[in-house]
């Protein structure tokens, strides 16, 4: 899924499940705006998938998660990746929002990727490490977290065992 410009969007922008070798590049989405926006949208939700998510532009009014990664990438394609991205959203009017949920086994290089969130919720989180993570790099990223909402964290890490097999670096966390 290559140079696109997608709009109108409610639920999903990519739905990825149990899926192989996709590659989502270089597109431009933007999300409907005003009463008929939902509060509850994923733009990119990858379960058990082997993905490069690279070049693309989220502007979107509201969401839950932006991504969603869980089991996503594995050690006999490589290094699955998200490169270079950009997403802009407020957090709708749920309890909880997520720029970036990392859950169980993920082999990723997240690099150079930048989140602007404004949040609304009860409680906001940049990126969001809720299990082990294995193999995966998470460098030079922008995790800009916006808005009066008095949990607002740039950063959780469930546990510092996840980071055994996690390299970190260059990242900018702002509250």
């Amino acid at each position: 899924i290559h140079h696109n410009e997608v709009g109108f969007m409610d639920y999903y922008v990519a739905y990825m499940y149990y899926t192989d070798s996709v590659s989502f590049k270089n597109n431009t989405v933007m999300q409907r705006r005003g009463s008929l926006t939902t509060a509850n949208m994923y733009p990119m939700y990858m379960y058990y998938t082997n993905a490069n998510v690279e070049n693309n532009k989220f502007d979107l009014e509201t969401i839950y998660y932006g991504f969603y990664m869980y089991y996503f990438g594995d050690t006999v394609t490589g290094f699955n990746r998200i490169v270079n991205n950009e997403l802009r959203s407020s957090f709708g009017s749920s309890s909880y929002g997520y720029g970036m949920y990392l859950s169980s086994y993920n082999f990723a290089d997240i690099l150079h990727n930048s989140f602007y969130l404004k949040g609304v919720y009860q409680y906001n989180y940049g990126l969001y490490m809720g299990s082990t993570q294995y193999a995966t790099r998470i460098k030079n990223n922008i995790f800009h977290m916006a808005g009066t909402t008095v949990n607002n964290y740039p950063i959780y890490i469930g546990s510092t065992s996840y980071l055994n097999t996690v390299e970190m670096g260059g990242n900018c966390y702002y509250n």
